[in-house]
């Protein structure tokens, strides 16, 4: 509010609430990283317990910068990690190219090279057809977890 105030005085509303919409999805992508990071270890994932969860940047195999925004270890096995991505918006039709491409960022991991990956998207607003998909889990999976 405080660097808007004599704008929104002078009910430039309308523009001021653009200009804010603008900067929030990069805010939200952020802190919904950080909220499904916090969750890896509250309570299983695919039937496992996992060890805190962390982002992992670094070059690839390729030596390209690489970014995976969720990598946890299993608390029982650290060869068995669990890779994802934190999406604030997914169309039930891309679930299957995203994962994908989720497999190749953690196969191009030098970090993970000989690990069992186990591969999940978070995904805040997804279409009717994201629920219940394998390897999906959603905002309540997040704030009221429950093993899946």
């Amino acid at each position: 509010v405080d660097p808007n105030r004599s704008r929104l005085g002078a009910r430039q509303i309308r523009e001021v609430r653009h200009e804010i919409e603008k900067r929030c999805p990069p805010f939200l992508g952020l802190r919904w990283e950080q909220m499904v990071r916090d969750r890896i270890a509250a309570g299983p994932v695919l039937g496992v317990r996992w060890k805190p969860a962390a982002r992992w940047w670094g070059p690839g195999a390729s030596g390209a910068p690489l970014e995976i925004d969720i990598v946890a270890e299993a608390v029982d096995n650290p060869e068995r990690v669990l890779v994802g991505e934190a999406k604030l918006a997914c169309k039930s039709g891309e679930v299957s190219s995203r994962l994908a491409a989720l497999r190749q960022k953690a196969a191009a991991c030098p970090a993970l090279a000989g690990k069992r990956l186990e591969p999940v998207l978070w995904i805040l607003r997804g279409d009717r057809g994201v629920a219940g998909q394998a390897r999906v889990f959603l905002a309540g999976d997040v704030v009221n977890p429950r093993p899946r």
